[in-house]
């Protein structure tokens, strides 16, 4: 009998990329691969070539989410793809899945330096508005609001794009876009952006006017 799946832990290279692949009965499967393999993979399959599929996967893992590493259980492999082989089945959505690249992996290096730069921004707001009087409070006040206002809107943001893709996208040729909690991140952060723009020019130009 095939081995059961390792403990899964993410891979620890920067540009590690996977293929997402979602089953006739529309669950979701995932694999790690290396940087630009799976698509070296497909190419060498097409031409007949010989492709090591070990060489390709970043670990023998399958995944229904790999944000979160939780891997898919043996009787639901069983059930998708005949076998409870990580690697057979590994096999199939590398050759059917689509392919992601770039999951974003936390750096420690990076990590620390935008800790650093939002903690000195921090410090020189807080010290402008104490040398101030009666400031320090509006500015602490002004910045419960604006958090308050960011959450509030995120969540909006993240509820108004799942509606519109289950409701009016979820047909050919569209398939529910949204669906991939990738996909629906990237929506969530491109439209709040738009949010943020709009509402910041749309201030500018009543200062402008007043």
């Amino acid at each position: 009998p095939p081995a059961p799946q390792p403990q899964p832990t993410m891979p620890s290279h920067h540009d590690t990329d996977y293929v997402s692949y979602k089953s006739t009965s529309g669950k979701k499967f995932e694999v790690f691969t290396k940087p630009n393999a799976a698509m070296a993979w497909r190419k060498a399959r097409k031409k007949g070539e010989e492709a090591d599929l070990r060489a390709v996967v970043a670990a023998a893992c399958v995944y229904r989410d790999v944000k979160k590493l939780k891997l898919a259980s043996a009787s639901e492999l069983r059930a998708e793809f005949g076998t409870d082989d990580a690697l057979e089945a590994a096999a199939v959505i590398l050759e059917k899945g689509k392919l992601r690249v770039k999951v974003y992996i936390r750096s420690p290096l990076m990590e620390w330096t935008l800790d650093s730069v939002f903690a000195l921004e921090t410090v020189t707001a807080l010290y402008t508005c104490s040398s101030k009087e009666g400031a320090l409070p509006k500015f602490l006040a002004a910045c419960f609001v604006v958090s308050i206002v960011v959450s509030a809107s995120m969540h909006i943001c993240r509820t108004a794009g799942r509606w519109l893709s289950t409701r009016f996208l979820s047909s050919h040729p569209f398939n529910d876009p949204l669906s991939e909690d990738t996909i629906l991140r990237q929506f969530q952060t491109q439209v709040w952006q738009l949010i943020a723009h709009v509402t910041m020019s749309a201030f500018g130009l009543y200062a402008y006017l007043d």
